[in-house]
């Protein structure tokens, strides 16, 4: 439910041949792909171009997200949104929105940042919280407060990887979370929170249940910041991966069930791109995410049924997915 296949405008990266092989290599037989692409999915041109590649070329099950953008006019793309959820022969293909609180991979933050101070910084993810026709379709935020990150990202040096998670310390997810949760919480509205990385954000999501859910990640629950040393760039990612201490109290939090999902975040990037000066966030992993989480099951603190509803019951549960995601009669059988 949370991959970037990198198409189009990426595919020296991955495209959704090679990265569908993958998944399906890996056990996964749905994907829903993120929009952050050139161009990004904001437009119905922009989401028929996108889904034209799906057909021809994803070997597996798939969705696409569309992201919520304003512009410095104050211009937003919501009625691109409705169009494509509102259209009988599109509507089947749309995995939900996707709100960028902050600056990723890509140009889909908010609309500016001046003096350090981000202007209407949350207003894409409040502009779809409040938007009533559009209110069964999923919203899934990328939590990192811009704010936060442009008051540490110059404690980023490149030639010490492990600055990145000092750039966007765990603060920024935190104070995301919880603006997130509140603004959900005003408008009565679902939310998923993307990837969380620390208990903190966890906690938060748990006040705000059932209105709001969550996801963790692989990377930020097998990787910490005293493997920079040994990976280096490759272990860049945002959110960064946290300490170790940060990374037990996470698992803690899966091991009692208060995360309610697994999602990768599978995001490619060419050796070299992972090693050039300024180093690239993300990582590739829907092809070892299970038999890493399998070798948690077999040291027994993690139950394979725990390993089911986190990887394929709750994700079918939360976007709505009424054909799969239980081995029940009348489901498709793409185990």
């Amino acid at each position: 439910m949370h991959v970037h296949f990198r198409e189009p405008g990426l595919t020296h990266k991955g495209d959704f041949a090679t990265e569908s092989r993958a998944a399906l290599a890996g056990g996964i037989t749905t994907v829903f792909d993120m929009p952050n692409t050139k161009p990004p999915t904001t437009t119905v041109q922009a989401f028929k171009e996108k889904l034209a590649l799906a057909k021809k070329k994803c070997l597996c099950d798939f969705r696409l997200y569309m992201a919520v953008i304003v512009e410095e006019n104050g211009a937003d793309n919501l009625d691109e949104i409705e169009k494509v959820y509102k259209s009988k022969t599109l509507s089947k293909y749309l995995a939900g929105v996707k709100v960028y609180m902050a600056h990723s991979t890509g140009n889909l933050g908010p609309r500016h940042v001046v003096d350090g101070l981000a202007v209407n910084r949350y207003e894409s993810l409040e502009r779809i919280l409040a938007n009533k026709d559009l209110k069964n379709l999923p919203i899934v935020v990328h939590a990192e407060d811009p704010v936060c990150i442009s008051q540490n990202i110059s404690k980023f040096n490149p030639l010490k990887p492990v600055t990145w998670s000092k750039a966007r310390p765990k603060d920024a997810a935190i104070i995301a979370v919880r603006e997130a949760c509140h603004l959900a919480k005003k408008y009565e509205r679902a939310l998923h929170i993307a990837h969380v990385s620390t208990l903190e954000e966890v906690l938060i999501v748990e006040k705000f249940r059932p209105l709001v859910t969550c996801e963790v990640s692989p990377h930020h629950l097998f990787f910490n910041t005293s493997m920079y040393g040994r990976f280096g760039k490759f272990l860049m990612v945002n959110p960064p991966v946290r300490a170790k201490s940060d990374v037990g109290n996470l698992w803690n939090a899966v091991y009692e069930g208060k995360i309610d999902v697994i999602a990768t975040d599978h995001s490619p990037h060419t050796f070299d791109e992972k090693r050039k000066e300024m180093g690239m966030s993300g990582m590739p992993d829907v092809q070892t995410v299970l038999p890493m989480f399998l070798n948690e099951v077999s040291k027994g603190k993690f139950g394979l049924k725990d390993l089911v509803r986190m990887y394929c019951e709750k994700p079918a549960e939360i976007f709505g997915i009424a054909d799969r995601g239980f081995v029940r009669e009348g489901m498709k059988a793409d185990l």
